[in-house]
């Protein structure tokens, strides 16, 4: 008869969680998360500014890839931190729409290697897009409006991904 081996038992290492440690356990009481939510709710801080800056920022980004001076991956970083802030930015000023236009950019941006001349046509239309939404000042989702411009943005996202897969240059080819 053959001898069974029992299963060895595995010993449970629970590493230390330094974090923890440092600032406890048990989450932020219900009166601060009010005051926060109290405090974005009635911000009455000028986004406008704020968004102008950045879309000089990413103007200028854009120009430099048309330049040449920025290419490769480093032009796609350039130009996704800048969408980054704006997605991070939108909804905090009450301009959630921005941030639902920079994530579209910042999830089309993931996708490069480097920034070509029909990807320039692609963050082009954003920054239009956002740059409509800041001078129409569309506090809110505007959600219908939102939904429709949203989707004409995916599907020129979608058009890049199907002449960059067919190896054309033009987006009408």
């Amino acid at each position: 008869m053959e001898e069974t081996k029992k299963p060895r038992k595995a010993r449970k290492i629970t590493p230390p969680n330094a974090l923890k440690e440092k600032v406890g356990a048990g989450g932020l009481p219900p009166e601060i998360i009010a005051q926060a939510e109290r405090l974005i709710k009635y911000n009455e801080t000028d986004y406008r500014p704020i968004a102008e800056e950045l879309l000089q920022k990413l103007d200028g980004g854009m120009e430099h890839v048309r330049q040449g001076s920025l290419q490769g991956k480093e032009a796609v970083k350039a130009l996704q931190a800048t969408a980054m802030a704006f997605k991070a930015q939108g909804a905090m000023f009450n301009y959630a729409l921005v941030s639902e236009i920079a994530d579209t950019l910042v999830d089309f941006l993931e996708t490069l290697e480097g920034v070509d001349h029909n990807a320039l046509k692609v963050v082009t239309a954003h920054h239009m897009a956002i740059t409509g939404v800041m001078r129409a000042n569309l506090c809110g989702q505007e959600e219908e409006f939102g939904k429709k411009l949203k989707a004409e943005l995916q599907e020129i996202c979608d058009k890049y991904y199907k002449v960059a897969a067919t190896g054309t240059s033009r987006a009408d080819g």
